[in-house]
């Protein structure tokens, strides 16, 4: 969710609403507080993906609005069905646009935007950091360019401030979450402790020689990450592939020569 240079801000006070002609004080909602201010400024940035889309004029504003709200509030919104309708928005085999399936195109691709928000921010456990009101009220704002509610460099300090926030909470999450597994492999029969931090598990010892770290070796393997699910196999393929220890990823290098 890196932050994005928007527009040239021409307001800045204790509470700020829009310096566009076009908005009105019905529209305006105060950012008086941190978590307005961060939820609204993230919702803004969020409407980038669509705004980039080279189709944008094109789609309804309204239904994107309306779709996005629906899916902030359930991140299960954009279902089949909506897959199945922004297919019709396409011709196979072209980019050339349908019109006539836009409306509710657009309401759909807002679902999914909504979706990925809250599923998003969701695994990040940071969910909790916003005022989903406001989250919306920066996407509409952003997708009409009217997105002028804060100075420029109040807008970097405080996302700025945020994400720095936010990653170190899931370094920490992620530090604990290490500290646990591997507590549990030091625990199993078989699990030495090499160099650089790796381990290998012995489960049964060969009788010949141990490669160097030039040598080619002919291995299948099985990467999963810290939880234990699956990231890529070669299991599935019957040739067993051959690779060189120097071109490989570290862990490779330095556990092969352990084994027999």
């Amino acid at each position: 969710m890196k932050f994005k240079q928007l527009l040239v801000f021409c307001v800045a006070a204790l509470t700020f609403f829009s310096c566009s002609e076009s908005a009105t004080d019905s529209e305006a909602l105060p950012l008086t507080s941190l978590k307005q201010q961060i939820s609204y400024l993230i919702g803004a940035d969020h409407a980038q993906q669509i705004i980039k889309d080279p189709n944008f004029s094109k789609y309804n504003k309204e239904e994107l609005v309306k779709g996005f709200e629906i899916g902030l509030a359930n991140p299960k919104a954009y279902d089949p069905m909506c897959e199945a309708e922004l297919q019709k928005l396409y011709a196979p085999g072209n980019n050339v646009m349908d019109e006539s399936h836009t409306k509710t195109a657009s309401n759909c691709i807002g679902k999914l935007l909504g979706s990925v928000f809250n599923s998003g921010w969701e695994r990040a456990q940071s969910i909790q950091e916003f005022d989903l009101k406001y989250v919306r009220y920066g996407f509409e704002l952003a997708l009409n360019k009217k997105d002028t509610l804060l100075p420029e460099t109040t807008k970097q300090k405080l996302v700025g401030d945020f994400m720095a926030k936010v990653n170190q909470r899931i370094m920490v999450q992620v530090e604990q979450r290490e500290e646990k597994f591997f507590a549990k492999v030091k625990q199993i029969k078989g699990v030495q402790e090499l160099p650089q931090g790796i381990f290998l598990e012995t489960i049964q010892a060969g009788k010949g020689g141990s490669p160097a770290i030039s040598d080619d070796v002919k291995a299948h393997y099985v990467l999963m990450n810290h939880e234990g699910d699956t990231i890529q196999s070669s299991l599935a393929n019957p040739k067993v592939p051959i690779f060189n220890l120097s071109e490989v990823v570290a862990g490779w290098t330095v556990g092969f020569p352990y084994m027999k």
